[in-house]
């Protein structure tokens, strides 16, 4: 018999008071559910509408449940407690936290400790420690004093940065940076061969690992050069493409990696879709779209917005040797191509 089962929970009830067609007055029976024995028993109602009434109570909490016979069905049998929405929704955003790798915090924790950048980073800071501890005894006052002061200065910079700069990986990428100086300015205060020795660690960390780039998409899509094009000859397609390039060897796309995917979320619609094309892995493509890979990847990331697959806008300027002459942000990118008023047509219709 298949039935239908519906929450007899008190505080639905108050809600759905006023529909009569939902509950029916009946007696509830109480019982204990075992996995051996279930008992069914049928509560006071007409002949037209016989409904069962069941509750049954665990360790953790009483439940309740009206079990409506369907049409077909005469006699009843086992049937399985439907899921409560709420704990239904609640289950699948945890789901999605877990999916998306938690917490910002414990994301990035998790990051550090297995990314060979932060990781190669962090044993280097460290091994100041026990270099220190071997220090003469006449110079540990005057180097207590310059570490205080590079601590203080470090500590000024990094909370500059931190309301300046509008990516954490910008934020990160200044904070090692002004780390690795003071740490050399100290180290040269104890002995300056110290200081070399800081200098070739943090360049053979610069040679064997790059700083990663942010991982997730939003709701961009990763294309290649040919799919691209098929997308921009397809009728099909929305009307508007906005296309970032970029290459995971340049520091600049690093940097700005996060605005991009944040943007797609803000902005997608059925209108406008974003897509990303690493150039890194197509090097030769970028002449097609007339972005110069010379002098280090400067024109990177360049951004380019299709209409009906004609280009209508990119950043930067379309130049061999142009380059952004101020930092990609979200604000400089919705400036640039007017995602505000692209968002208003299609909430117009238009």
């Amino acid at each position: 018999m298949q039935t239908e089962l519906i929450s007899l929970d008190p505080e639905k009830q108050k809600k759905n008071r006023n529909k009569p067609n939902l509950y029916r007055k009946c007696q509830v029976l109480t019982f204990s559910a075992t996995n051996e024995t279930n008992q069914h028993m049928r509560c006071p109602a007409s002949s037209t509408d016989k409904h069962l009434a069941v509750s049954y109570h665990t360790k953790r909490r009483d439940v309740h449940y009206l079990l409506k016979p369907s049409s077909s069905s005469q006699t009843p049998t086992n049937s399985q407690p439907l899921h409560d929405p709420f704990e239904t929704r609640k289950h699948k955003k945890m789901e999605k936290k877990r999916e998306g790798g938690g917490g910002g915090a414990l994301e990035r924790t998790s990051q550090i400790v297995s990314d060979p950048y932060y990781f190669l980073h962090f044993m280097a800071f460290f091994s100041y420690l026990p270099i220190r501890a071997s220090a003469a005894p006449h110079t540990s006052h005057r180097l207590f004093d310059r570490e205080l002061q590079a601590f203080l200065a470090f500590l000024m910079f990094s909370a500059i940065k931190m309301v300046r700069e509008e990516t954490w990986e910008a934020f990160v990428a200044d904070s090692l940076l002004y780390a690795k100086i003071f740490l050399i300015g100290v180290s040269l205060v104890m002995d300056y061969r110290v200081g070399i020795w800081f200098c070739v660690i943090f360049s053979v960390v610069y040679l064997l690992a790059q700083q990663p780039a942010f991982s997730k998409l939003g709701t961009a899509k990763k294309l290649t050069p040919m799919q691209l094009e098929d997308l921009l000859s397809d009728g099909t397609t929305t009307k508007y493409w906005l296309i970032e390039f970029y290459a995971c060897s340049s520091s600049k796309c690093v940097r700005s990696s996060r605005c991009f995917p944040e943007l797609s979320i803000t902005y997608s619609n059925s209108l406008l879709s974003f897509g990303t094309i690493d150039l890194g892995l197509f090097p030769n493509a970028a002449s097609k779209f007339g972005i110069s890979l010379a002098g280090g990847m400067s024109q990177l990331p360049t951004y380019i917005l299709y209409e009906k697959g004609v280009e209508v806008h990119r950043f930067p300027d379309f130049y061999v040797d142009a380059a952004p002459s101020l930092p990609v942000t979200k604000k400089l990118l919705c400036q640039h191509f007017e995602l505000d008023r692209l968002l208003l047509d299609y909430i117009n219709g238009s």
